[in-house]
This record gives C-alpha cells, sequence and structure tokens, in this order.
C-alpha cells in the first residue's frame, strides 16, 4: 500500500527527468534482454497455467468478488 503519494510521485517525476535513453534504446533493451532469457531457458515457461488458481484467486479478492 502506498502511505505516500506525493513521495512516489516525486519520485517518478526525478527518474522520468533523468531517464535520457531514447525509445529505440529502450525497445533494443528489452529485445536483448528476451533473447537472453531465452538463452538461459527460463522463457517460455514450462507450464504457463502454472499458479493460475492462485492468480485467479488473487484478483477475485483485490477486485471484490
Amino acid at each position: 500500500m502506498i502511505k505516500n503519494s506525493k513521495f512516489l510521485q516525486d519520485f517518478e517525476d526525478e527518474q522520468t527527468e533523468k531517464d535520457d535513453m531514447t525509445l529505440e534504446e529502450k525497445l533494443s533493451l528489452l529485445n536483448s534482454l528476451y533473447k537472453y532469457a531465452l538463452k538461459l531457458g527460463t522463457l517460455p515457461p514450462d507450464n504457463p497455467l502454472e499458479g493460475i488458481e492462485d492468480d485467479i484467486k488473487l484478483a477475485r479478492i483485490i477486485n471484490g468478488v
């Protein structure tokens, strides 16, 4: 839970101002990380539905269902 939203907003604004990467650089970095994850064998997951029950339960709790 975020208790001091002003502090978080100031932090986000500061990080945004410091960010000097272009969109192309960010996408290139993301692509490189994805390729690295594929090489490590962490993607794609062996069983993509593993843990889905927990995710559904958490979503129901959060959404108040």
